[in-house]
């Protein structure tokens, strides 16, 4: 963000409008790049599956206790 702040003028300190592009170029950049995460992220991230889990000796005598 700094060299695109500097490549459009942020780099002259006594001149405010350069500066303001400077930054403002650096702001849209950030931007940009946090928009292309969120897309990546929404298109990449995916919930679990779930899966049948057979149940173990132990939880079947655990479900017989209270059955009983």
């Amino acid at each position: 963000m700094t060299a695109l702040a500097t490549s459009q003028g942020a780099d002259r300190l006594g001149d405010v409008g350069a500066l303001t592009d400077g930054y403002s170029t650096a702001f849209l950049g950030a931007a940009g790049i946090a928009v292309a995460g969120a897309l990546l992220a929404a298109a990449l991230l995916r919930a679990p599956k779930p899966t049948a889990v057979a149940p173990s000796e132990t939880q079947v005598e655990a479900g017989e206790r209270i059955a009983a």
